[in-house]
């Protein structure tokens, strides 16, 4: 399963769960869940461009870092400190 270009399925992921310990049904069931839901291909794989392979890295992305110079960062600033920053420079 490693070196394979598919996940595992629910087979596989029952051993796994079983190999560590995991014993909580609620939770077995949550992880087979998400074993399912891995395998739906989302909306944006009809799009073949560049936008859709962006659109479908953004959505299976864990977290979204971004990196701006200034005091502030831009997903954090007021419309009135942003306009105040670029006639700054």
């Amino acid at each position: 399963m490693r070196c394979s270009r598919r996940g595992g399925g629910p087979a596989h992921i029952g051993l796994l769960l079983d190999v560590y310990g995991v014993t909580d049904q609620r939770r077995r069931e949550a992880l087979f869940e998400l074993t399912r839901q891995s395998r739906i291909k989302g909306w944006w794989t009809r799009y073949s461009d560049f936008a859709g392979a962006y659109i479908g890295f953004e959505a299976e992305a864990s977290s979204i870092a971004t990196y701006q110079v200034g005091a502030i960062p831009g997903l954090l600033q007021a419309p009135d400190y942003a306009a105040v920053s670029a006639r700054a420079v």
